[in-house]
């Protein structure tokens, strides 16, 4: 591999410290990285710090892309179209630091398929397995989806404070001084009260 100029980039972490240690990697691994870009856990749908690292790669001012590794672009499908478009557009090349993996400009397009190619796969197999847990649950007569709000012998709590004139609010801040969950382990609001109530009325 050529000597080449790099922009960097992390995924789901901004502190100084993971970014040290991976300009610390890169050293080791001869590349010179000119430039770093990440992304905090809250922006990692939107990548903010990918796409600048794309911008420096279209202006020219570098001649690739070094991530800590594969995972950290791991983008949905157009996504991936996007960012694999750009790199190949721009004559880039990517690095990948965890699996030492250099994609050469040419050979950037052929990952791109791989990679789409392995995403697919992966839906499919998500799919199948939640196809056959609902049908198993189907089977055995259990309800789908999440649990409701609480079980019955709450519901017919939360019916006797209600008619003792207890108020929505009143019933959840009772349920919560009694640390009562609901089946979702949250605490109890007057807008699930009212739920639970018009469901079961």
């Amino acid at each position: 591999m050529q000597k080449s100029s790099f922009a960097g980039y992390l995924a789901k972490s901004k502190d100084d410290e993971s970014q040290q240690r991976f300009l610390k990697r890169a050293r080791a691994q001869n590349l010179d990285v000119i430039v770093t870009y990440a992304d905090a856990r809250a922006e990692i749908s939107k990548r903010p710090g990918l796409w600048a690292a794309v911008a420096e790669l279209e202006k020219a001012r570098v001649h690739g892309i070094v991530t800590g590794s594969l995972a950290d672009i791991a983008l949905p499908l157009s996504e991936m179209s996007r960012f694999i478009t750009s790199v190949q557009s721009a004559g880039g090349s990517l690095y990948f630091l965890l699996e030492e993996l250099w994609i050469a400009p040419e050979q950037v397009a052929t990952f791109a398929q791989l990679l789409q190619h392995a995403q697919a796969a992966e839906s499919a197999h998500k799919s199948s397995r939640i196809r056959r847990a609902l049908a198993k649950r189907r089977l055995a007569k259990q309800p789908l989806g999440a649990p409701r709000y609480a079980d019955v012998e709450i519901i017919a709590d939360i019916k006797r404070m209600r008619a003792s004139s207890f108020s929505l609010k009143q019933i959840a801040e009772t349920l919560n001084q009694q640390h009562i969950k609901t089946a979702r382990h949250k605490s109890w609001h007057p807008a699930t009260i009212a739920r639970i109530l018009a469901d079961h009325s």
